[in-house]
């Protein structure tokens, strides 16, 4: 009777151990993904942009709003934050459009974003490692 159940707890011990061992070594290969936050607004949409367009040719160029404080509805901020924990690299972008009225007013830009191709390169060495 002893030697059954040594052979018992044989055969159920070595499918454990097998799917412990499995479950630590994948443990290292655990996939990081990308984060894209924010409206991407590249160098070449700030270019199409001028003094004196209204906001729905505005909207058109680079999008809607992130962020619309409701108190300074006349402040437009644009935010992009891209990060790859796997490269370790951050790319962050800060851009900001005044109205007067319907008219933009000014342009602050504080953080340059990118030109669309380095974009497109990004997003094209995100989607090799795959």
């Amino acid at each position: 009777m002893r030697k059954l159940s040594n052979l018992k707890a044989k055969y159920l011990l070595a499918p454990l151990l097998l799917v412990i061992f499995a479950g630590i070594s994948l443990s290292a290969c655990v996939h990081k993904p990308d984060i894209q936050q924010g409206n991407v607004v590249t160098q070449e949409m700030l270019a199409a942009l001028s003094v004196g367009m209204n906001q729905s040719q505005v909207k058109g160029i680079v999008g809607t709003p992130l962020i619309v404080d409701p108190f300074r509805s006349q402040r437009w901020d644009y935010v992009y934050s891209m990060s790859s924990p796997e490269q370790g690299k951050a790319q962050h972008s800060y851009v900001t459009l005044f109205f007067d009225g319907d008219s933009l007013k000014e342009i602050k830009v504080q953080k340059p974003p990118l030109k669309e191709d380095e974009i497109r390169s990004m997003e094209m060495s995100t989607r090799k490692r795959f």
